[in-house]
């Protein structure tokens, strides 16, 4: 009896160690739209796509006429994070 009792507290602790850790990283959703809209305001004729997990591609016209893309990444405050893979502080 000790032992199941001891085998359940184990496994309870575990699961709590395991959601305290995996509740580190949120990310965020398409309502992040409008940060992203704000951030490439002066990129010219910006197209913007959610992509899922906080990502968005933004396809724009560069200076020299060509097209380009550029990747967002947002967290669940919807702070951009990531910028074509760089972090953002």
């Amino acid at each position: 009896m000790l032992r199941k009792s001891l085998f359940s507290v184990v496994i309870i602790f575990a699961f709590l160690i395991f959601a305290a850790a995996s509740t580190g990283t949120c990310l965020g959703d398409e309502s992040c739209r409008s940060t992203v809209e704000y951030t490439t305001r002066k990129i010219y004729e910006p197209t913007i796509r959610y992509v899922g997990d906080g990502r968005f591609h933004v396809n724009y016209i560069t200076s020299y006429g060509e097209r380009a893309v550029t990747s967002y990444e947002t967290d669940c405050d919807c702070n951009i994070t990531y910028i074509d893979g760089k972090k953002q502080d």
